[in-house]
């Protein structure tokens, strides 16, 4: 229809090219109608032919009276006089314009072929756009067709994890009561062989015990099931109380653990922070060796708490760092969070969740600090959900 009002012209119709060739389906304006037809039928075989050779020959062709050629062709189409423009050039093309003039004659200059040719060009830029929308919403949706079906499956695994642990945690338990109770001499005196064999046997259901605890709490964050509770805790009395809970695993090892800090407020579960503090100085026991020393320092800043875990062990290699806070990811990374690959993405996921971050700093001259940082509180601070 642009083409009708720049050229004065009847009629004007579009024909789409795929990688430089012409498909046969063409789209007719005319005058008299606010309409545009589509067709799907090629026309006759010396249109078909005039289109096609103004697509190879890269150049605009007009067709007038006076070539006796064109005369039959313009007779075939009703028209008298018409010009064929590819939009666009070669393999490059887009489409074919064909314009005519049904009613009167028309006089081809050089004014009439630069028209032309700027509309060709505008009109290959404005199709070639629009293809590319085209294409972009096209991807658009494949893509988020496959989020979708990553969300359900993702959905799926979580489900049945939760089950699998869930499922787990009932037989490891009775289990672990039934051997507990045996090494207590429930059931009489054993031999010295079996107590041994049972001690193991018990310290392998704790460990498929904590595994399956660990799997349900990765399955609740995410299914962002996470507590919303939220009250004033002293995070100092809180870390030395997880210091003194795991004092049986740093003396083993002799090293000299203890927490440095006033009284600092954060606006926290308790619990869940608890389990993220028992990771953090656990996880540091674990890579600090023998003598060593842990240090948990409890600071305020402004409106932010943060609990520090430094320690003197063997730090985190450059190429793992990346990945220490993510589940599953990396050997050495699996490693240093517990062995599951899971102890530090949990401390990441309650640090989130509770509107904080956990990161990780090389201490020098060797050693790891980690240091979680959350919303202060002050005592009196009204609890809320």
């Amino acid at each position: 229809r642009q083409a009708i009002a720049l050229l004065d012209s009847d009629a004007a119709s579009l024909f789409p090219c795929d990688d430089g060739r012409l498909t046969g389906t063409s789209f007719v304006a005319t005058r008299s109608s606010d309409d545009v037809e589509t067709r799907s039928e090629r026309p006759g075989p010396d249109v078909w032919s005039a289109l096609q050779k103004a697509v190879a020959d890269r150049n605009i062709v007009f067709l007038s009276q006076s070539d006796a050629l064109a005369r039959f062709t313009l007779g075939n189409i009703g028209a008298q006089a018409a010009l064929i423009a590819p939009l666009g050039s070669g393999a490059d093309a887009v489409a074919v314009l064909l314009v005519e003039w049904r009613e009167r004659d028309r006089q081809f200059d050089r004014e009439l072929e630069n028209l032309v040719q700027a509309f060709a060009d505008q009109g290959a830029r404005a199709i070639e756009q629009a293809k590319l929308v085209e294409a972009l919403a096209s991807t658009n949706e494949q893509v988020q067709a496959a989020n979708r079906e990553l969300v359900e499956r993702n959905h799926v695994i979580r489900d049945l994890v939760y089950a699998l642990s869930h499922d787990l945690r009932t037989p490891l338990m009775a289990g672990s009561m039934t051997m507990r109770q045996a090494l207590a001499g429930a059931f009489g005196r054993l031999p010295a062989e079996y107590v041994e064999v049972l001690r193991r046997s018990l310290q392998s259901n704790e460990e498929l015990e904590r595994l399956a605890q660990t799997l349900l709490l990765v399955a609740r964050y995410e299914s962002r099931e996470e507590s919303k509770q939220r009250r004033p805790a002293d995070l100092t009395l809180l870390a030395r109380s997880v210091v003194a809970e795991l004092e049986s695993l740093w003396r083993s090892k002799r090293i000299n653990a203890h927490v440095e800090g006033d009284e600092v407020f954060g606006l926290v579960d308790e619990s869940e922070m608890r389990r993220a503090l028992i990771n953090l100085i656990a996880n540091a026991v674990t890579w600090t060796p023998e003598g060593g020393t842990i240090v948990v320092r409890v600071s305020q800043s402004a409106s932010i708490a943060a609990v520090a875990v430094e320690d003197d062990g063997f730090g985190v290699p450059e190429s793992e760092r990346a990945a220490l806070f993510q589940r599953f990811h990396g050997d050495g990374a699996a490693r240093r969070g517990g062995g599951t690959g899971l102890g530090l993405y949990i401390v990441r996921r309650i640090a989130e969740s509770h509107g904080g971050s956990i990161t990780y700093e090389p201490r020098l001259p060797r050693g790891s600090v980690f240091t979680l940082r959350l919303p202060s509180a002050v005592p009196d601070q009204v609890p809320h959900a």
